[in-house]
């Protein structure tokens, strides 16, 4: 599953949808879920020298968290390089 935060989403006014609800876990010792998820949107990504893609993501109002988690499915999907010492991703 791949998230987007709920303030990255509005600040780029994407249309949010209202979805069944389903707790969202942090890997830490807690038992309770950190945060819900409700809503979910769809983005179409443009980067330079790369074709154009719509993407589903869901909506995690998580403050302070990252603006974008990248899900299994887009890893496998798009299968990027990673350069972890630098912190660039290459489609």
């Amino acid at each position: 599953m791949t998230f987007i935060s709920l303030e990255l989403a509005k600040h780029q006014s994407l249309p949010l949808t209202d979805i069944n609800s389903f707790p969202v876990y942090l890997v830490n010792s807690f038992k309770e879920p950190s945060f819900w998820v409700s809503k979910k949107t769809n983005w179409n990504f443009h980067f330079s020298n790369f074709p154009s893609f719509e993407w589903d993501l869901m909506v995690l109002d998580a403050p302070g968290m990252d603006n974008t988690i990248l899900g299994h499915e887009f890893l496998v999907y798009w299968n990027p390089d990673v350069d972890w010492q630098e912190g660039v991703i290459n489609l």
